[in-house]
């Protein structure tokens, strides 16, 4: 009898089915494997590529994100050029073709979208240019004009008395000429 039940493993029962379950798994377990991760890559590179466009029906989202039933298309139809060897710049390329430029969530940065990315760079540049020009001005000592008059803290002694004088003469010159 115990001939009889090791003979059967192949041709049927409960422990046929295991053993058979077994060899199977280990002849498909790394093709499988192979299978799944290969999978799952397709699927990570479809969600980035639907993180890049913008959902045509809702507003803010991106494709990945958009609950809508465009959305779930647009994913469907990323995963199924991923599936057939696609890159994701043809992909990307053949959904701007249909949608236009706005789909994409970040716009090219070539022709006059370049502005879009240059100008923040740019006017925080000219901004920070007219700070420091302005620091300059504010700090630097005032210079006398040309033919003003210096300040009385410049002038000797000497010269204070000449000025006094002189505008002592200049009043009186005045009330002589008035009166």
């Amino acid at each position: 009898m115990r001939s009889e039940q090791r003979g059967q493993w192949w041709a049927g029962g409960p422990c046929a089915l295991r053993c058979w379950l077994l060899l199977c798994l280990a002849l498909l377990g790394p093709a499988g494997a192979a299978w799944a991760q290969e999978s799952t890559a397709s699927q990570r590179e479809g969600v980035e590529i639907a993180r890049t466009l913008k959902c045509p029906v809702c507003e803010s989202q991106s494709v990945a994100d958009s609950p809508s039933q465009l959305a779930q298309e647009m994913r469907a139809y990323i995963q199924r050029r991923l599936e057939a060897g696609d890159s994701r710049q043809a992909i990307v390329q053949a959904l701007v073709d249909r949608y236009g430029e706005g789909i994409l969530l970040e716009p090219p940065r070539t022709g006059f979208t370049l502005l879009v990315w240059w100008l923040p760079a740019l006017s925080f540049g000219l901004g920070a240019v007219v700070v420091v020009l302005a620091l300059r001005r504010w700090t630097r000592p005032a210079t006398p004009a040309l033919g003003a008059e210096p300040a009385a803290s410049d002038l000797s002694p000497d010269e204070v008395l000449h000025y006094r004088a002189r505008l002592a003469e200049e009043l009186a010159r005045r009330e002589r000429g008035a009166g």
